[in-house]
């Protein structure tokens, strides 16, 4: 049941990017406790972070928590990974199309260049150039996963 599932995503493990009625972009991520907040943010600036809180590379306690891989990756087994994360973006229904483009079109290149950086550090090339295994295992580490929420209205007073 996807209730239930979106009910049991701790929060350290959810970047929410969220654009209101004047498509200004913000974004939050970690628990209650640790919550990050960030406003007036420039479609481009969700590249940086996007890619930060993917792979959490510092293992930060407000960022998403690591498991081993289950069931383990082709080629590198039970590679501990943030299976658990998700980037759910949520816009406001009078959201230019261009500004979610420019959202849509940054994230995507935090996961592709996330992606390359990690398959050049454990196989030697870039992501296009894996064979079927090798891709297997780096979308394994990396899976895509990008949440689109319902369009609400945002910021109205």
């Amino acid at each position: 049941n996807q209730q239930e599932e979106d009910v049991k995503v701790k929060g350290r493990n959810v970047l929410v990017v969220q654009v209101n009625m004047y498509n200004e972009i913000s974004y939050y991520y970690g628990d209650q406790a640790s919550r990050v907040f960030v406003s007036d943010v420039q479609p481009e600036d969700l590249y940086t972070i996007a890619k930060e809180f993917i792979a959490n590379p510092n293992n930060k306690a407000n960022m998403p928590e690591f498991h081993p891989a289950d069931p383990p990756l082709p080629l590198l087994g039970a590679y501990p990974i943030t299976k658990n994360h998700i980037i759910s973006v949520q816009t406001d229904r009078t959201t230019k199309y261009e500004v979610y483009f420019q959202i849509q079109n940054e994230l995507m290149r935090a996961y592709n260049d996330i992606r390359d950086e990690f398959s050049l550090q454990k196989f030697g090339k870039k992501y296009v150039d894996l064979n079927e295994d090798e891709e297997l295992a780096v979308r394994g580490v990396y899976p895509l996963k990008i949440s689109e929420a319902e369009p609400k209205q945002y910021g109205a007073n």
